[in-house]
């Protein structure tokens, strides 16, 4: 596990999963892991094939997460944002 799985982790524990936002998606390595423990995620990247890849990886696993490709003008009630 890296510093950035262990930061993670322990930024969500003793919280109740609900509706995420993931800013710089990326890969969507930490926002599937979001999903993964029961939280809703939306992701959001500026790289088309960085959804793509991300995508994919949440179909493959049935995971609860929505992807939007565009800046980080996100709007829309949330419970948890992952910094950049």
């Amino acid at each position: 596990m890296d510093v950035a799985d262990q930061t993670l982790d322990a930024e969500l524990d003793g919280l109740v999963p609900g509706t995420a936002l993931y800013l710089g998606w990326g890969s969507g390595t930490n926002g599937l892991k979001l999903a993964r423990r029961g939280w809703s995620v939306t992701g959001v990247d500026w790289a088309e094939d960085a959804i793509k890849v991300a995508t994919q990886a949440a179909t493959d696993q049935g995971l609860d997460a929505t992807y939007i490709c565009r800046s980080s003008n996100y709007q829309g009630d949330v419970d948890y944002v992952q910094p950049l």
